[in-house]
C-alpha cells in the first residue's frame, strides 16, 4: 500500500507505465488530471496491410483462397447487420482510391477482383475491397500510402528478398510475419508467447549457421529452411523418445487400446477441426489405475491428406520405438504424436468413456462393519478405531510418498535426453 499527498503518490501512480488501471473516488477536476496524465500514456496506432508478400511456392493456391474470401466481404452501410466495409470518408478520398486503381491497370498491374463500386448501392462513397497483383516496385499504388481498401500483393523466391522489399519503402509502415510456429491447441496463450520467445532465443545459440533448423519443446515447435517449408509434408528429419519402463504385462491388450486411441485422434486431427488447428488429444481408459495421454498434430497449412499422411507414417515408428512402454512420441517437421500415461495437454480436454473389451475386473472394497463386536477379546471399539486409524493414515501416507517419486524417476528418465530443453536437427550438419 502507498499512501500519501496527490502530488507526491497519487501523481507518480497515474502517470506510470506500468500501471494498467486506476479506481478513482474525487472530484471533476481531480478526474480529470487522471485522465490526462493517463493519456500521455497511450500509444495509438493506426494501421491496414495494403502490402502483402507471399512465398511463390503457396502464391497461386493462396490467392485463390483470397480472392473466395474478399468476394464474400459484406460491403454496404455500417449499421446493417453483417456489415464488414463501410465507405471511405469523403468524395475526394474516393476519387485519389480510385485514380490510384486506375493507374495502377494503367501501368500494367492485374486487378484480380474489385476496385469498383458496389452495384447494389444507389449512394455513398462505396469501393469493393482489390486485390491486386503484377506490381512493380516503381509504381505508385506499390509506392505510396492509398488509405483504401486496396491490397498490392507481389511474390519472392528468398527471404533475404522478401526482407529487402519490406525495407523498400519511405515510410515507417507497420509490418508483420506470418509464419508456422507449431502451437499446442491446449496451451494458453500466455505459456505459448514464453515458449516461442524462449525457442526464438535457443534457435539462434543453438544453431547460428545452419541453413534449416527444427527446435522441439513441450508447447510448440520453431523452424526455419533456406527451402519452402509449405509445400509438401517434410518427413526428412524424424526424431523419437521413449520411456523405457514398460507399462504392462499385457502387451497385445496395449497395443489394440493404444492403436485404436492413436487412430481416433488422428481422425479428429485431420477432419474434425473447424479451427484448422489439426490438433487432438483424448485420454484413453486402460486400466482402473491407469489412463492413456494421446495427442496428434499437424502443421496448419498441410492439406487434409498430407496432414493424415504424416500422422499415418509416424504411427508405425511409434509402434516401434514404443512398444509396451509408458511413453513415447515421434517428433517431425510437419508433424508430431504423443502418449503418456499421465496428463501432458490441458485440462479442457473431456476423458473418454473407459475401453471395456478385455478389462480386468474391478475388485469391489470390503464395507466397512457397522459394528464391533466385543467378544471374549473385551476389545472397545475406541480402541479398535484407536489401534486402526494411526495405521491406516501411515500406510496413505507412505503410498503417497512412493507415488511422488515414481513420478519423479519416470518423468526423470524419460526427459533425461533433453535436458537443455530442446534441440535442433539439420542434416547439412550433423555433427552440431
Amino acid at each position: 500500500m502507498t499512501s500519501g499527498l496527490g502530488r507526491d503518490a497519487g501523481a507518480p501512480l497515474v502517470s506510470h507505465p506500468h500501471v494498467d488501471k486506476i479506481a478513482f473516488t474525487g472530484s471533476n477536476a481531480t478526474g480529470s488530471k487522471i485522465m490526462t496524465s493517463a493519456a500521455q500514456l497511450v500509444k495509438p496506432i493506426c494501421s491496414a496491410t495494403s502490402r502483402l508478400l507471399v512465398h511463390e511456392s503457396i502464391a497461386a493456391e493462396f490467392l485463390d483462397k483470397l480472392v473466395k474470401w474478399c468476394k464474400n466481404i459484406k460491403t454496404s452501410d455500417p449499421l446493417e447487420e453483417g456489415c464488414r466495409l463501410g465507405p471511405v470518408v469523403s468524395s475526394g478520398q474516393y476519387e485519389k482510391v480510385m485514380k490510384f486503381i486506375s493507374i495502377a491497370k494503367d501501368e500494367g498491374a492485374t486487378i484480380l477482383c474489385g476496385g469498383e463500386y458496389p452495384r447494389h448501392l444507389k449512394k455513398g462513397y462505396y469501393i469493393k475491397p482489390a486485390i491486386i497483383t503484377d506490381v512493380k516496385t516503381s509504381m505508385q499504388i506499390w509506392r505510396e500510402e492509398v488509405f483504401g481498401s486496396v491490397l498490392c500483393v507481389k511474390t519472392f523466391k528468398i527471404e533475404d528478398e522478401a526482407i529487402e522489399l519490406a525495407n523498400d519503402t519511405q515510410y515507417g509502415l507497420a509490418a508483420a510475419v506470418l509464419s508456422q510456429d507449431l502451437e499446442r491447441g491446449d496451451v494458453n496463450t500466455d505459456t505459448c508467447q514464453q515458449c516461442v520467445e524462449t525457442g526464438t532465443s535457443e534457435v539462434l545459440q543453438r544453431c547460428p549457421k545452419q541453413k534449416r533448423a527444427t527446435i522441439w519443446y513441450d508447447y510448440c515447435t520453431l523452424r526455419y529452411s533456406n527451402e519452402s517449408l509449405f509445400s509438401r509434408p517434410e518427413q526428412s528429419v524424424t526424431s523419437n523418445l521413449t520411456n523405457m519402463q514398460n507399462i504392462t504385462d499385457e502387451p497385445e491388450r496395449f497395443r489394440q487400446v493404444l492403436g485404436e486411441t492413436l487412430n481416433e485422434i488422428v481422425s479428429k486431427a485431420v477432419n474434425n477441426n473447424p479451427s484448422n488447428e489439426k490438433f487432438a488429444t483424448k485420454i484413453a481408459k486402460f486400466t482402473a489405475s491407469v489412463s492413456l495421454y494421446t495427442l496428434a498434430q499437424c502443421m496448419p497449412y498441410l492439406t487434409s491428406g498430407e496432414c493424415d499422411f504424416c500422422l499415418k507414417s509416424a504411427i508405425p515408428i511409434l509402434r516401434t520405438c514404443c512398444d509396451n512402454k509408458k511413453g513415447g512420441r515421434v517428433i517431425g517437421e510437419s508433424c508430431n504424436i504423443r502418449y503418456e500415461v499421465y496428463s501432458f495437454f490441458g485440462s479442457t480436454v473431456a476423458p473418454a468413456p473407459p475401453h471395456t473389451p478385455n478389462s480386468p475386473p474391478i475388485q469391489p472394497s470390503l464395507p466397512s462393519p457397522s459394528s464391533t463386536s466385543q467378544g471374549n477379546g473385551g476389545i472397545s471399539k475406541l480402541v479398535i478405531i484407536a489401534i486402526v486409524v494411526p495405521i491406516a493414515v501411515s500406510f496413505v501416507c507412505l503410498f503417497i510418498i512412493r507415488c511422488f517419486l515414481t513420478r519423479r524417476t519416470r518423468k526423470k528418465a524419460y526427459y533425461a535426453f533433453n535436458e537443455e530443453n530442446g534441440f535442433c536437427i539439420d542434416p547439412n550438419h550433423l555433427e552440431d
